[in-house]
Protein backbone atom coordinates (compact mmCIF):
# COMPACT_ATOMS: atom_id res chain seq x y z
CA UNK A 1 0.00 0.00 0.00
CA UNK A 2 3.10 2.16 0.36
CA UNK A 3 4.49 1.80 -2.75
CA UNK A 4 1.35 2.37 -4.80
CA UNK A 5 0.68 5.22 -2.17
CA UNK A 6 4.06 6.64 -3.50
CA UNK A 7 3.77 5.83 -7.11
CA UNK A 8 0.46 7.30 -7.33
CA UNK A 9 1.77 10.86 -5.70
CA UNK A 10 4.63 10.80 -7.97
CA UNK A 11 2.43 10.86 -10.98
CA UNK A 12 0.18 13.20 -10.09
CA UNK A 13 2.68 15.58 -8.58
CA UNK A 14 4.86 14.71 -11.58
CA UNK A 15 2.11 15.86 -14.02
CA UNK A 16 2.13 19.06 -13.12
CA UNK A 17 6.04 19.58 -12.69
CA UNK A 18 6.18 19.01 -8.91
CA UNK A 19 8.16 16.37 -7.47
CA UNK A 20 5.46 15.23 -4.19
CA UNK A 21 7.08 15.70 -0.77
CA UNK A 22 4.53 17.25 0.95
CA UNK A 23 2.47 13.91 -0.20
CA UNK A 24 4.96 11.33 0.73
CA UNK A 25 5.86 13.65 4.08
CA UNK A 26 1.91 13.32 4.65
CA UNK A 27 1.38 9.60 3.80
CA UNK A 28 4.40 8.85 6.19
CA UNK A 29 2.89 10.53 9.01
CA UNK A 30 -0.40 9.55 8.70
CA UNK A 31 1.59 5.71 8.47
CA UNK A 32 3.44 6.32 11.76
CA UNK A 33 6.56 6.35 9.95
CA UNK A 34 9.47 7.26 12.41
CA UNK A 35 10.21 11.51 11.67
CA UNK A 36 14.20 9.70 11.49
CA UNK A 37 12.85 8.49 8.40
CA UNK A 38 10.72 10.61 6.95
CA UNK A 39 13.44 13.56 5.97
CA UNK A 40 15.54 10.99 4.11
CA UNK A 41 13.33 8.89 2.23
CA UNK A 42 11.17 11.97 1.31
CA UNK A 43 14.54 13.53 -0.38
CA UNK A 44 15.40 10.10 -2.08
CA UNK A 45 11.75 10.15 -3.30
CA UNK A 46 12.11 13.85 -4.42
CA UNK A 47 15.26 13.54 -5.94
CA UNK A 48 14.70 10.50 -7.74
CA UNK A 49 11.24 11.75 -9.51
CA UNK A 50 13.16 15.25 -10.48
CA UNK A 51 15.49 13.08 -12.14
CA UNK A 52 13.07 11.50 -14.13
CA UNK A 53 11.09 14.69 -15.02
CA UNK A 54 14.30 16.61 -15.80
CA UNK A 55 15.12 13.45 -17.92
CA UNK A 56 12.02 13.31 -20.27
CA UNK A 57 12.22 17.32 -19.79
CA UNK A 58 16.12 16.97 -21.84
CA UNK A 59 14.35 14.13 -24.17
CA UNK A 60 12.02 16.22 -25.77
CA UNK A 61 14.02 19.26 -25.92
CA UNK A 62 12.01 21.76 -23.46
CA UNK A 63 14.91 22.07 -21.34
CA UNK A 64 16.51 25.46 -20.77
CA UNK A 65 19.80 25.16 -18.95
CA UNK A 66 20.14 29.03 -18.18
CA UNK A 67 16.71 29.04 -16.06
CA UNK A 68 17.78 25.55 -14.63
CA UNK A 69 21.48 25.80 -13.34
CA UNK A 70 20.59 28.82 -10.39
CA UNK A 71 17.61 26.76 -8.97
CA UNK A 72 20.05 23.46 -9.21
CA UNK A 73 23.19 25.27 -7.83
CA UNK A 74 20.96 26.47 -5.21
CA UNK A 75 18.83 23.23 -3.93
CA UNK A 76 21.24 20.51 -3.76
CA UNK A 77 22.73 22.52 -0.55
CA UNK A 78 19.81 23.22 0.54
CA UNK A 79 18.64 19.76 0.43
CA UNK A 80 21.20 18.27 2.24
CA UNK A 81 20.63 21.54 4.91
CA UNK A 82 17.30 20.36 5.64
CA UNK A 83 17.99 16.36 5.84
CA UNK A 84 20.64 17.72 8.65
CA UNK A 85 18.36 19.35 10.76
CA UNK A 86 16.38 17.68 13.76
CA UNK A 87 13.38 18.93 15.23
CA UNK A 88 12.11 17.31 18.58
CA UNK A 89 8.78 14.86 17.93
CA UNK A 90 6.29 17.48 19.17
CA UNK A 91 7.52 20.30 16.95
CA UNK A 92 8.03 18.11 13.80
CA UNK A 93 4.20 17.46 14.01
CA UNK A 94 2.88 20.52 14.76
CA UNK A 95 5.20 21.99 11.92
CA UNK A 96 4.33 19.13 9.74
CA UNK A 97 0.79 19.63 10.24
CA UNK A 98 0.93 23.69 10.20
CA UNK A 99 2.37 23.27 6.65
CA UNK A 100 0.42 20.83 4.80
CA UNK A 101 -2.44 22.85 6.17
CA UNK A 102 -1.55 25.73 4.60
CA UNK A 103 -0.49 24.11 1.37
CA UNK A 104 -4.05 22.65 1.30
CA UNK A 105 -5.92 26.11 1.67
CA UNK A 106 -5.90 27.40 -2.05
CA UNK A 107 -7.41 24.75 -3.46
CA UNK A 108 -10.56 25.21 -1.06
CA UNK A 109 -10.37 29.46 -1.79
CA UNK A 110 -9.25 29.51 -5.70
CA UNK A 111 -12.84 29.02 -7.49
CA UNK A 112 -12.03 28.03 -11.11
CA UNK A 113 -12.37 29.60 -13.75
CA UNK A 114 -13.48 28.45 -17.59
CA UNK A 115 -9.86 28.98 -18.81
CA UNK A 116 -8.21 26.49 -15.90
CA UNK A 117 -10.87 24.16 -16.49
CA UNK A 118 -9.32 23.98 -20.43
CA UNK A 119 -6.25 21.75 -20.87
CA UNK A 120 -3.38 23.36 -22.69
CA UNK A 121 -2.33 21.08 -26.00
CA UNK A 122 1.12 21.10 -26.47
CA UNK A 123 2.89 18.65 -29.19
CA UNK A 124 6.64 18.59 -27.70
CA UNK A 125 5.20 18.35 -23.76
CA UNK A 126 6.93 15.39 -22.09
CA UNK A 127 3.67 14.03 -20.46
Amino acid sequence: MVYASFLLIALLYASVGQVGASGYIAVMALLGFAPESIKPTALVLNTLVSLLVTWRFMHVGRLNWKLLWPFAFAAVPMALLGGHLTLPMLWFDRLLGSLLLVAGIPFFLKKPNEASLKPPFNKLSPF
